[in-house]
């Protein structure tokens, strides 16, 4: 899930972060990609010919856009003969931005895609293979996040960095109650009614009527063994009731139909929830905030299970509308940007965990509180996974269900048979 879009954008990279020499980067063997590899016969850096590559994202906060400027002017210095040339643009344009010039053949050489996007790109004929250009040793990234941009057996892109989700929880309180971090369901429940006092509840989650609600309920369904192409199944069903019951009980709050991820926060940070679900990209700001905070697993079904979270970040991707010299500036560009130190740092200041493994674990050296995130994003899936570029139709049911059953229009049994006959016409 994208945090520009709904989270505080925070990321800044220094100058003098960023001085460091150019290595080998993704490494130089394939291990299993489908389409045919190799690498480029000319450095573009080494040609005497200025070659002019554009790059579009929507990191349009003050600091995030300074850090990619950073980022991209350092690039230029240890590369003088490939410019870049920035397009920032708001998280909701983007999107349809490319789209309409994947059609023109206008887009700009690269484009920073939020990982949901990277099949619709990929089906409007916007984006080459990484391989085309150069080599990846898929051994040295993550599974999960490799599998984001993965579509047909090709590597799309490669990522900027990766979250995932986790139950974080406040040490005082919790403390003060004598409860240790709920590991199950039945834990999560009976403990959140008893945190839950006055203006604070025990657990705050997200349940708007959009995509962040499929986003925060996917841990709670997929554990469960459900999907959200079967979402009548009685896996699906059992996963609402959780959240039905959290606010019909008091452990939650009604509002959190209304809430966004930012809420979430906000509702954690300012001690009005003794435990929320989360990512890694609030733990600079709960750092800055000074909140004794912890982090674990979410609660799952039975003890002992490995709670399965959907992965968020972004990713570096180049497409079809580039010339060839063009398209190889792009992924010396790219390649550069997958040293470990540099990567590592550039992931510290956005909260992100590195999937390029040797720059994770320079981090996790660095920040040993992020090796959860690190640890999950083994076995986490894409969230568009079965849904492909019907993501956007399916959340729009599932949100729905997860409403009408928080506020008890419906029972999670009608919710969830309502919105699996949406889902089954959109996937058929």
């Amino acid at each position: 899930m994208v945090k520009q879009q709904w989270q505080r954008a925070c990321l800044f990279v220094s100058a003098s972060a960023l001085t460091v020499g150019v290595v080998s980067g993704c490494g130089t063997t394939d291990t299993g990609a489908a389409s045919s590899t190799t690498t480029p016969t000319k450095n573009a850096a080494a040609s005497s010919q200025k070659i002019t590559i554009t790059e579009m994202d929507y990191y349009t906060g003050s600091l995030a856009s300074q850090g990619l400027n950073d980022i991209e002017k350092e690039f230029e210095k240890t590369h003088p003969n490939i410019i870049i040339q920035r397009i920032p643009v708001p998280y909701t344009e983007l999107l349809p931005k490319s789209l309409q010039e994947a059609q023109t053949h206008t887009l700009p050489t690269m484009v920073i895609c939020d990982n949901l996007n990277i099949p619709t790109m990929v089906a409007a004929g916007a984006l080459t293979p990484l391989t085309k250009l150069g080599t990846i040793d898929k051994s040295q990234y993550l599974a999960g996040p490799l599998k984001t941009v993965t579509v047909n057996n090709q590597i799309y892109g490669l990522p900027v960095g990766s979250n995932d989700l986790a139950l974080f929880y406040n040490k005082k309180m919790l403390s003060a109650a004598h409860i240790s971090p709920p590991k199950t369901w039945s834990q999560l429940l009976t403990d959140s009614k008893k945190l839950s006092k006055g203006s604070v509840y025990g657990m705050v989650f997200s349940a708007p009527n959009n995509e962040q609600a499929t986003w925060q309920f996917a841990p709670f369904l997929w554990t469960n063994g459900g999907s959200y192409t079967q979402f009548s199944s009685a896996r699906a069903i059992q996963a609402i009731q959780l959240w039905e019951t959290l606010v019909k009980e008091g452990g939650a709050s009604p509002s959190v139909v209304n809430y966004s991820q930012n809420d979430v926060y906000d509702e954690f940070a300012s001690g009005h929830a003794a435990m929320m679900e989360m990512g890694p990209w609030e733990i600079p700001s709960l750092k800055a905030a000074h909140v004794d905070y912890g982090v674990v697993q979410l609660p799952v079904p039975k003890l002992g299970q490995k709670a399965i979270s959907p992965i968020g970040g972004e990713d570096w991707t180049i497409t079809n509308d580039g010339s060839p010299a063009q398209q190889k500036a792009a992924w010396e560009f790219i390649h550069w940007l997958q040293q470990p130190q540099l990567l590592a740092h550039f992931d510290s200041l956005e909260g992100y965990v590195p999937a390029y493994i040797p720059a994770m674990q320079l981090l996790l050296k660095q920040d040993p509180s992020l090796k959860l995130f690190a640890d999950e994003l083994n076995n986490a899936l894409p969230l568009t996974t079965g849904l492909g570029t019907q993501l956007p139709n399916v959340s729009n049911a599932v949100s729905t269900a997860l409403q009408a059953a928080i506020s008890g229009s419906q029972s999670p049994a009608q919710a969830a048979k309502t919105a699996s006959q949406a889902i089954q016409q959109y996937l058929h």
